[in-house]
């Protein structure tokens, strides 16, 4: 892996860590977990959402729909659907299904 590709990596997963420590610190750190969040997230990239974080949420945008989470953990209606399907794939590919997603 070059450093370009590292650095793109690291990036991808850079939106949720403002929004778990938001949630942490509002008592929503219960509902889901980092490393969740972080294959959440990049399973959402590459199903073609772009994420943008502002100070109270992280927003994914893509030609249809807006997803947002905001800073205690509360999902939009798109965003819970979008979860509850990222859920079903990993009851259904295990442990394998997140190491495919994890950040090298």
């Amino acid at each position: 892996m070059n450093f370009r590709s590292e650095e793109w990596q690291h990036e991808r997963t850079q939106t949720w860590d403002f929004n778990f420590d938001c949630a942490c610190s509002h008592g929503g750190c219960d509902m889901v977990s980092k490393n969740i969040l972080m294959c959440f997230e990049i399973w959402l990239i590459e199903g073609g959402f772009k994420g943008k974080r502002t100070q109270i949420s992280v927003q994914y945008f893509n030609a249809k729909q807006r997803l947002e989470m905001d800073c205690t953990g509360r999902m939009n209606k798109p965003m819970k659907r979008k979860y509850v399907l990222f859920l079903k794939q990993y009851l259904n590919g295990g442990k394998e299904f997140l190491e495919s997603l994890k950040v090298a």
